[in-house]
């Protein structure tokens, strides 16, 4: 080596300070190594190819044996936007220019590290022992997986789930399921299995549940034998009408006339004879049934229909009746042109003053109008039971 203004290769032994009169300031030789010391302390050696400062044994191409201090960034060599920025209170690790974790002390608590910080497509993905995805928080679809890698829902479990609080509750923070830790779970307010919804609370002694026939499932009594709120005389109606009734026109709607009541134990509403209808006297289900009896059944008319036409809120829409909670329909045959039957049944859910009537209608064409229903009262009638 050359030492100061000496010329070629000389061969010079350990350096030491002049000026340093403790002589402990100086070079160190040794085979393949040179180390800086500082008071007698090696404090920056060269190994072979390796590098150490404060350490004179370095295992690896750069070895620090104490604190490093970096202004702002520690780059990759040959892709420098991979790298970790250190700014006042903030580490961002970064992975080809994508913030993968920040890392920030803020002005007051809450503080924070944030995962995927540019709001870019990063998943956030916890592996088990197996290598297996056991958390995936997919950055795509805003979905958590537990247990599975490709979550199908805002949170997606592939496997059992325990619950140690008591409560599972609704978007209003109120609970919905509550569980008391003796394997029995209450459901609040009003349950729907399929199409059924259940009634939020518990019925009275002998009351029975009924649907009524839209999934609506109540508590209604079965005591005194006649349901109605369990009275001993039941709320119940049957009208017929009087005389023969002839059917007009095609696809013309007759409302028919049952103006004979043979008995009406409604407290309040019941059957209103002048307007051939039924009006509920208050809110409730209700068991209709209509029978009617053909006679001289025309070849011509395609189809007979019976419709039971209301304005409940429960009723089918139609542009024809305005709404109907039943209808049936009989298209005659040659064997049957004399005579004919069409019956209905239907429960039906109506509020006070909401009403149900029953109208008949045939459609086809050239027919001769020879068809009659057929009385008495007992033949065509109608029946109305309060549930």
């Amino acid at each position: 080596m050359s030492y100061k203004f000496s010329k070629g290769y000389q061969i010079i032994g350990d350096l030491s300070g002049s000026d340093d009169a403790q002589r402990d300031t100086g070079i160190d030789f040794e085979d393949n190594y040179i180390g800086l010391q500082t008071s007698g302390s090696t404090v920056f050696v060269v190994s072979g190819s390796k590098v150490g400062i404060g350490t004179t044994t370095p295992d690896y191409e750069l070895h620090v044996a104490g604190d490093i201090g970096v202004d702002q960034y520690i780059r990759h060599n040959g892709d420098s936007n991979t790298n970790i920025n250190f700014t006042d209170d903030k580490i961002n690790l970064k992975a080809g220019n994508l913030s993968m974790i920040t890392m920030e002390e803020k002005s007051s608590a809450p503080h924070e590290v944030r995962i995927n910080n540019g709001g870019n497509n990063i998943d956030f993905v916890v592996e088990d022992n197996s290598g297996n995805a056991y958390f995936t928080a997919d950055a795509s679809t805003s979905k958590i997986g537990i247990g599975t890698d490709t979550p199908s829902h805002k949170l997606d479990v592939d496997g059992d789930i325990r619950v140690r609080g008591n409560d599972i509750r609704d978007n209003s923070g109120n609970p919905a399921v509550t569980f008391d830790g003796s394997a029995n779970t209450t459901i609040v307010n009003n349950l729907t299995v399929q199409d059924y919804t259940f009634p939020a609370s518990d019925g009275n002694a002998d009351q029975v549940l009924q649907t009524n026939g839209s999934g609506q499932l109540s508590f209604v009594d079965v005591s005194g034998g006649g349901g109605g709120g369990g009275s001993s005389t039941p709320q119940v109606l049957k009208a017929g009408i009087n005389a023969t009734f002839n059917l007009s026109g095609s696809a013309q709607f007759q409302t028919i006339p049952f103006v004979n009541v043979l008995f009406d134990t409604f407290t309040t509403g019941g059957w209103d004879a002048s307007n051939y209808r039924f009006v509920a006297g208050e809110d409730g289900y209700y068991d209709i049934s209509a029978t009617v009896v053909f006679d001289e059944l025309d070849e011509n008319v395609t189809q007979y229909q019976l419709w039971l036409i209301s304005n409940s809120d429960h009723a089918t829409p139609n542009s024809l009746v305005g709404g109907y909670i039943g209808l049936v329909q009989l298209a005659p045959t040659p064997s049957d042109m004399d005579m004919g039957t069409l019956q209905l049944n239907t429960i039906a859910h109506l509020s006070s003053s909401q009403s149900a009537s029953v109208s008949i209608r045939q459609t086809g064409t050239n027919n001769s109008g020879t068809t009659t229903l057929l009385a008495p009262k007992n033949r065509t009638f109608i029946c109305i039971k309060k549930l």
